[in-house]
């Protein structure tokens, strides 16, 4: 596949995860698609938490975050980006959620959002406050999507979406067809009105 380099190495590590799933992806699947040795990736990424850490960082890479316009308006194309990524690298989505920010393209992401807090007259503890409540809504949100739409894997079927339920619950009944894909735009945009309603009257 020519010559060996960091990027191309993550490019193939994101695609085998892509294709895959993280349980599935190993040093030595990678070393076989880019057809080298395992030893020889060591030279560029010294553990495959470092070299998921670079798959993480190139993922949030594809968030731009909005550098003009009212911090709301800012942090709501922000988030939108972020779930188009998420949705378009389903099985890489945890390593956006679970991976620290160790790299330029992360680090940067990370300065941006507070950047925008802070010039919306946050202090750095509110800014980094604000930063975490958007991290906790948005992952939840988008582990709840991704397990819905069935893009993270799960061998059982859905009790409610088969409405198999074991006693009458009628109120869970009712509340089913409001429960699925089609509701879930809906459902993360209500969310998010709400998250920055309430951040808007912390600087109040």
């Amino acid at each position: 596949m020519g010559r060996l380099e960091p990027e191309k190495i993550v490019a193939q590590a994101l695609a085998l995860i892509d294709e895959s799933g993280l349980e599935a992806f190993s040093w030595r699947k990678l070393a076989a698609r880019l057809e080298v040795e395992p030893m020889s990736l060591y030279h560029y990424y010294p553990s495959k938490g470092h070299l998921l850490d670079a798959v993480a960082d190139r993922l949030i890479a594809e968030v731009v975050i909005p550098k003009k316009g009212a911090w709301q308006d800012r942090v709501r194309t922000t988030m939108r980006r972020y779930r188009k990524v998420a949705h378009q690298h389903p099985r890489a989505f945890l390593l956006m959620a679970t991976r620290r920010y160790n790299h330029p393209d992360s680090l940067r992401f990370l300065e941006g959002l507070l950047g925008i807090f802070r010039a919306a007259g946050f202090g750095p503890q509110g800014a980094a406050r604000a930063f975490r409540l958007l991290g906790y809504f948005l992952h939840g949100a988008l582990l709840s999507e991704l397990t819905v739409e069935g893009r993270q894997a799960d061998p059982t079927p859905s009790a409610i979406d088969n409405q198999d339920l074991p006693e009458p619950l009628p109120h869970l009944r009712e509340a089913a067809p409001y429960l699925g894909p089609n509701h879930l735009e809906a459902t993360f945009e209500a969310g998010l009105e709400a998250l920055l309603a309430s951040l808007a009257e912390s600087t109040a």
